[in-house]
């Protein structure tokens, strides 16, 4: 049976998405763990439940990024339209000969200006030198937000019927473009850099749809190229053409049926000819796999998307978030896809998640790198890629989870490191936004020139308050 929860929450005060996650008012559950009826039963009686067990447990964990061995085979079972598994390069990527050409440092630690009590970040970009976040708590607002940490007033969007985690910004020119859910369909506004309406706010109305929510949005020539989900009892991912203005130039064309997921996790990259590279997270929550395939420019697959990850089943699973993120990008003449890989003991509820990165051709293809060695109770999730003028990096949380009744606590850290993109191994040190006291969850990252502006939301229970950061990165003398 589809979850229900994920459309029910429609206030400032609903607990945030991460990583194929919802987080129960009664309990935190991570994607792929399947609690017991009775210990659910046991926390929703019991106020003072403690720790539920799971990945991480109350335990700190003394994550280090790197260290250790790869360890693990192929898992066995699963599907993917190939049927087969993608070949593992058996060294971890931070284990590997670095070959240095940046120094990135820390500028200022995850700190928050928001003045909220609760609310979500939900995108950041940035415009001509300038930053642009989008929050969540009573409206869907858009701010201008210095690297320093200060927030400008927002530019407020009423969304009465708001969905959680369901919008995308993305910057056009000197403009900031969001798409986002309410009700049944998704909608469209041009921001100005003087948070003004340009266009809209207008609906879509080609979207309408149960549980519709967007996915990914990229520029084109004449507009836009957006890729939403919707269902109920399965969620199918679209790709719909728009106009600069935001108003659709096609029908919807159905890209792929995703199964039972909360929402659709999709990642989607221009190729030189004019189509597009998507990656998505295919198969139901805890048989989540990582699937890849090549589009034309009107949507239409140029071949059955293939599974690039190890095959789902035995508690392993792969995924990457919901949430706006570069989750694939063009290197040379193939595709890096970056995502999660959990594997999780179903019955003792330990285990472990790390990063990966699909080496991916345009066949589909591809070869896999772990970032990091497996270390048990520790997760590794929301990695995304970052791109400077000059360097390409992945950013990531890492840390372990507290279980208490009302939802979790985090002590998630923010990790970036630069990679070679010849080599695949480490271009710059792993530079770090540490955690104080309250854990760094669901990481976005804008970049303008050296400068890094790192987005993220302090994990406060079951509630969240957004923070940003600050990271810089220059060429080694």
């Amino acid at each position: 049976m589809r979850p229900s929860a994920r459309r029910s929450y429609r206030s400032g005060s609903d607990p945030f998405f991460n990583q194929l996650e919802i987080k129960s008012r009664l309990i935190g559950h991570h994607p792929g763990m399947k609690l017991s009826s009775s210990w659910l039963l046991a926390c929703a009686l019991v106020l003072g439940c403690g720790d539920g067990g799971g990945v991480g447990g109350s335990n700190d964990g003394g994550q280090a990024p790197g260290g250790g061995s790869e360890g693990g085979g192929a898992a066995g079972g699963g599907g993917g339209s190939d049927g087969g598994s993608s070949p593992v390069d058996p060294t971890p990527i931070l284990e590997r000969d670095p070959a240095i050409t940046h120094d990135c440092t820390e500028e200022r630690p995850m700190t928050s200006d928001i003045g909220a009590t609760n609310a979500r970040l939900e995108g950041l970009v940035a415009v001509d030198g300038e930053f642009f976040m989008t929050t969540f708590e009573a409206s869907l607002d858009v701010a201008k937000v210095d690297l320093d940490g200060s927030v400008g007033d927002p530019l407020s969007i009423p969304a009465d019927l708001y969905v959680a985690h369901a919008s995308l910004t993305v910057p056009d020119g000197a403009d900031v473009v969001t798409v986002w859910s309410e009700g049944s369909e998704l909608h469209f506004a041009r921001i100005g850099a003087g948070l003004q309406f340009l266009e809209g706010p207008s609906s879509i109305p080609e979207t309408a749809a149960e549980n519709v929510s967007p996915a990914a949005l990229v520029r084109t020539a004449s507009g836009f190229v957006l890729l939403y989900g919707s269902g109920t009892t399965s969620t199918d991912l679209h790709f719909l053409e728009l106009s600069a203005d935001g108003q659709a130039s096609g029908d919807p064309v159905l890209v792929s049926t995703l199964g039972e997921q909360y929402s659709a996790s999709a990642s989607m990259t221009p190729t030189d000819d004019g189509g597009f590279a998507l990656a998505f997270v295919g198969g139901g929550v805890t048989e989540a796999e990582v699937m890849f395939t090549v589009l034309d420019a009107d949507g239409t697959p140029r071949f059955t998307p293939r599974r690039i990850s190890r095959p789902s089943g035995g508690g392993l699973s792969s995924s990457f978030s919901y949430n706006p993120r570069r989750n694939v990008v063009k290197v040379g003449d193939t595709y890096w896809v970056a995502f999660t890989e959990s594997e999780i003991d179903d019955v003792a509820q330990v285990g472990s998640r790390i990063v990966r990165i699909a080496v991916v051709d345009g066949d589909g293809s591809a070869t896999l790198h772990a970032l990091q060695a497996p270390v048990d109770q520790v997760e590794n999730l929301t990695p995304q890629f970052v791109e400077l003028d000059d360097a390409l990096g992945v950013v990531w949380n890492a840390g372990s989870i507290t279980w208490v009744c009302a939802g979790c606590i985090s002590d998630y850290d923010v990790h970036l490191v630069l990679l070679d993109r010849e080599a695949l191994v480490p271009a710059s040190q792993v530079v770090t936004h540490h955690h104080q006291s309250n854990g760094i969850t669901s990481p976005i990252v804008a970049v303008s020139g050296d400068d890094l502006l790192t987005g993220g939301s302090l994990d406060f229970h079951a509630l969240t308050i957004p923070a940003t950061g600050a990271m810089r990165c220059v060429p080694s003398p």
